[in-house]
């Protein structure tokens, strides 16, 4: 990713309304799947820590080694998600936001490296992004090199891995972002541009709360594609 788009996710990530309802999810998904006591536990890909505050004990794990240097968390290491620094069986939850996708990792390889050092029974946790005809100036903007389909998702899980749970999210907008990204800014030539950008109050007000109905509605009608997918995998013994 480059050093800008962390920079912007470090000075709005924090009110912005995707990040704070990523935020929220991930909260959920530790809660309903993990013991938040836990102290071994991997943020791989973590950026600038924007995600510490969720779990404090977590160590911080990312390429960038500038960006590390600067990140909230107390803990952190410098290392490539496709060859882990780590002995076998180390960690009881791994946390992976939207770095499976990024240029330069091999998901098959970061896969196997990441079951190698999740111990048995141990709780993964990703967010990554869906619908690959979505593909724009806004992914090779923030590093990525694709996005992903189901099917490629659950390809690229080991089979000592089981999935429990694909939580699709962020799809009432979807509408809205296919417009902007693939029509309006084609077309006016926003073509280096990322989304992660200040918005103004109301807007940002305005767009969270369509993520929060989103969720309650998901409770009953959950959904089977979204802008972006939680992806909640368990160490299973073989």
């Amino acid at each position: 990713m480059k050093k800008r788009e962390f920079e912007k996710i470090k000075k709005f990530g924090e009110n912005h309304f995707w990040y704070k309802h990523k935020k929220r999810l991930l909260k959920i998904f530790l809660n309903k799947y993990t013991n938040k006591s836990e102290t071994e536990a991997l943020d791989e890909g973590c950026g600038t820590g924007i995600d510490a505050d969720v779990f404090k004990n977590a160590i911080g794990m990312d390429i960038e080694l500038e960006v590390l240097k600067n990140n909230l968390y107390v803990k952190k290491i410098n290392a490539d998600m496709n060859e882990l620094p780590f002995k076998d069986n180390t960690f009881k939850i791994i946390i992976s936001m939207d770095s499976l996708q990024h240029k330069g990792i091999d998901p098959f390889i970061s896969m196997k490296e990441i079951t190698r050092v999740l111990k048995k029974d141990g709780i993964l946790l990703m967010n990554i992004p869906m619908i690959k005809g979505l593909f724009s100036y806004h992914d090779i903007a923030v590093g990525n090199g694709k996005r992903f389909s189901r099917n490629e998702i659950v390809s690229v899980f080991p089979k000592e891995m089981k999935i429990m749970e694909i939580y699709y999210w962020n799809t009432l907008l979807f509408p809205f972002i296919f417009l902007k990204r693939k029509m309006i800014d084609e077309i006016f030539g926003s073509l280096s541009k990322s989304e992660t950008i200040f918005l103004p109050s109301i807007i940002n007000r305005i767009l969270g709360l369509i993520l929060d109905y989103e969720m309650c509605l998901s409770m009953k009608f959950p959904f089977k594609i979204g802008v972006s997918a939680f992806v909640i995998a368990k160490k299973m013994e073989l």
